[in-house]
């Protein structure tokens, strides 16, 4: 079986223990996650603190011998190869930077952001859900980061399987095109957040890789109109 590459990440969650030093991954901090073969079968990931990989010598050990992703095996001007430690940090500096860049968009587009908090919210009562069941802030970050305009590219989202996809596209996916027809029409418009229940939606057909625009709706009408249009068709919405 393929090694998968390792990683370096912030925790999303802070329930991870580092197998170094036994202690919780604050939730926010970098963490490294490194793979290993479970009974032959399959590739798990198990994490550790970056510091206990730089000042450890079993932290040293197994960072040497990771399986570094492409974007990771950087040269220094001159051709020498950076030392893994060197790595590591250059590692760490960019996905902070890449953090601070992904914070600063999500910010910019706190109305879309705040929209489809309330869509998520407004599904999971209807399904009788919690909403992290729809779907966890990771991946509504994810949503406002990507801006995704297809099935396609929304199966690309974590989080959103073939399921998840037929059943929320409908929802999620007017909305964003909605933000992006705005955005292209007054590129310097500015919404002040508490406008969250803007109209951005556009009931698309079920069917269409493509949003057809036919009229802008508020959330609860488009909910209403996409659960109708399945009862219709004899679907069964569910997550």
């Amino acid at each position: 079986m393929v090694r998968p590459d390792d990683k370096l990440e912030f925790s999303p969650t802070g329930r991870a223990t580092c197998r170094i030093c036994k202690t919780k991954i604050a939730k926010g901090s970098v963490r490294a996650g490194i793979h290993y073969l479970h009974e032959g079968i399959n590739w798990y990931c198990k994490y550790y603190h970056k510091d206990c990989l730089k000042t450890t010598s079993q932290g040293i050990s197994l960072w040497k011998k990771a399986k570094l992703p492409p974007e990771m095996l950087l040269k220094q001007k001159g051709g020498n190869d950076l030392s893994r430690m060197n790595l590591l940090d250059l590692g760490v500096s960019k996905i902070e930077k890449k953090k601070r860049v992904s914070d600063s968009t999500i910010r910019e587009r706190k109305v879309l952001r705040e929209t489809l908090r309330l869509l998520r919210r407004d599904i999971a009562r209807r399904l009788h859900h919690e909403p992290y069941k729809v779907f966890h802030n990771s991946t509504l970050d994810a949503l406002v980061l990507q801006l995704p305009s297809t099935k396609a590219e929304l199966l690309k989202i974590s989080g959103f399987g073939l399921k998840k996809t037929a059943t929320l596209g409908p929802c999620i996916l007017p909305i964003i095109q909605g933000y992006k027809r705005k955005q292209l029409t007054s590129p310097t418009t500015r919404t002040n957040s508490k406008s969250s229940s803007s109209n951005y939606g556009a009931v698309p057909s079920l069917d269409d890789e493509e949003i057809e625009v036919v009229g802008e709706v508020s959330n609860e009408q488009l909910i209403d109109q996409v659960f109708e249009e399945a009862e219709k068709l004899g679907n069964v919405i569910s997550l």
